[in-house]
């Protein structure tokens, strides 16, 4: 789905489309009372609330699919919340499986007993079935019993901004065997130009306000709006006959218009025999490793992201110029992007540091992932997802130490090659190599290649290897940070290391090979 916002200048209809955003808002309220509170039949209440309002059956059809909309988002959420409480309780559970002081057994003991009524209760809700929803938001309902402490001087003044919270847009969805995708609200094209779209939306008035029971050319209200992005996709809807839905959004004063589309499919301009580009992403920065057909590296870029307290809007911004650079050099080079298959909800779960869980929470994957997937929708680019096992460790085992990387480049190496397939169209071996392995001396007779090693043990997964020095490397950690002469390569890829220095925004790593030849790469991939 594609959006495309336009401002609307005319100051005069803002009464109009207040009026009409209250009803519709109010509407969808009933809706939501008569058929998930008081079980109604959905199409019974439908036909009494579009003869009561003078509905026709278009808008009605937009609040239906609204109304449904709310209510599958509530099971959603609730569900949700379920898992994530279940996590907490076992989470809590073992901790008191441990031993701890009677004083803080006795603290977690209380709060283990407030989370399964909490769970309880989620559960009850769930199965009853009944939403426990505030239109308008809860937390606006309940200043209105503390109206000095929350800086209303009277109940009138909080009423207003109630009434605008519950009723500051309305959404006509679209059709299309209707004209021009949307029989609500009809788009006549007056001008268009390589930068924006001048048309006039023609809002149908409901069927109190006209006479008869069809509209005719002058029941509809003109409104002239233009469009400065993505408008060519909103044309390709009108040209294919394809559906296209409004949403009426205030905001404050002004009034602004969504056009919503579904984008056309896109042919794939990307394919692997080309290479592929490897994106590492980390709540300091993105990395992306463009990966020749042989497996060596192509470029490498990093971009910085900034640290602190940023809104959500903010963070999207700055995702979003990240992501038309990735995309950019994807189809320039007609390779596919390849990221992690990442899933925080276990991991939340496991972590029992305070830091690494706000270090978490601003690891913003599944935004970036929303922008890469829309981004690379358009212009036709795949997205590949792998299996993030070991991607850090086998790039700095192999790319990383003695090459010039740090580890977050020698990261992007790792996943860009997963889905690389040379001439011979075999994956690249991730095995440990034979000789010997930078970083701890035991790490040569993890091979499964080593002569010692019994023969059963040769077929097993190369990551099984990757397993076993993983744990070896843990265990020289304090040492490698207290700085010893036979620090292990963790230490180094902890501590941002022997590789290559950060590189700034759309800064390739060629400049910081530290004198190395350009056929390092030869000889250390493989």
């Amino acid at each position: 789905m594609l959006t495309v916002m336009a401002k609307i200048e005319d100051g005069v209809l803002s009464p109009y489309l207040e009026k009409r955003a209250v009803l519709h808002q109010g509407v969808v309220r009933k809706l939501f009372v008569a058929i998930y509170f008081k079980h109604e039949d959905p199409n019974l209440a439908y036909s009494r609330l579009a003869k009561q309002h003078g509905i026709f059956d278009s808008e009605i059809n937009s609040m239906r699919k609204e109304t449904e909309a709310i209510f599958s988002g509530w099971e959603e959420l609730l569900a949700e919340r379920i898992e994530k409480q279940e996590g907490k309780i076992a989470k809590l559970e073992a901790k008191l499986g441990k031993k701890v002081s009677s004083g803080k057994a006795h603290q977690w003991r209380r709060k283990l007993h407030r989370y399964r009524l909490k769970l309880v209760a989620m559960r009850a809700e769930l199965a009853l079935g009944i939403p426990r929803i505030c239109f308008g938001s809860r937390s606006l309902f309940h200043k209105q019993f503390r109206l000095k402490a929350n800086g209303y001087a009277s109940r009138e003044a909080w009423r207003a901004d109630w009434l605008e919270a519950r009723g500051k847009a309305f959404y006509l969805a679209g059709r299309a065997r209707e004209k021009a995708g949307n029989a609500a609200c009809i788009l006549e094209v007056l001008e268009v130009t390589d930068t924006a779209l001048t048309c006039v939306l023609q809002l149908r008035k409901k069927n109190d306000e006209i006479a008869g029971r069809r509209a005719k050319p002058g029941d509809y209200i003109p409104i002239k709006v233009k469009f400065t992005y993505n408008h060519k996709y909103l044309l390709a809807a009108l040209e294919e006959r394809r559906p296209v839905t409004y949403r009426f959004i205030r905001k404050g004063t002004q009034w602004k218009v969504q056009a919503m589309v579904d984008c056309s499919s896109v042919p794939i301009v990307t394919h692997a025999r080309n290479g592929s580009i490897g994106v590492d992403q980390n709540p300091l920065c993105i990395v992306t490793a463009g990966i020749k057909p042989d497996g060596n590296e192509d470029g490498i870029y990093a971009y910085k992201l900034t640290q602190g307290h940023l809104s959500a809007k903010q963070a999207e911004h700055e995702l979003s110029h990240v992501v038309c650079e990735i995309v950019a050099l994807a189809v320039a080079t007609g390779r596919p992007i390849v990221i992690e298959r990442l899933d925080f909800v276990q991991l939340q779960r496991e972590l029992k540091s305070r830091g690494l869980n706000r270090l978490l929470s601003r690891f913003k994957h599944s935004t970036f992932r929303k922008l890469l997937y829309g981004r690379a929708a358009k212009f036709g680019v795949e997205v590949i997802e792998v299996n993030p096992a070991f991607s850090s460790i086998i790039g700095w085992q192999k790319f990383g130490h003695g090459c010039g990387f740090n580890r977050h480049q020698a990261a992007a190496i790792a996943i860009g090659r997963r889905v690389t397939r040379p001439p011979t169209g075999k994956p690249f071996s991730e095995r440990i190599r034979v000789r010997e392995t930078p970083g701890h001396p035991a790490a040569r007779q993890l091979s499964r290649d080593a002569p010692t090693k019994p023969a059963r043990k040769r077929t097993e997964h190369d990551w099984t290897g990757w397993r076993r020095l993983g744990k070896l490397l843990a265990t020289k950690t304090r040492s490698s940070r207290a700085g010893r002469a036979d620090a292990p390569a963790d230490g180094r890829h902890e501590a941002g290391g022997q590789g290559a220095k950060p590189l700034s925004a759309g800064t390739s790593r060629d400049s910081h090979r530290d004198g190395r030849s350009p056929g390092w790469v030869n000889q250390s991939i493989g």
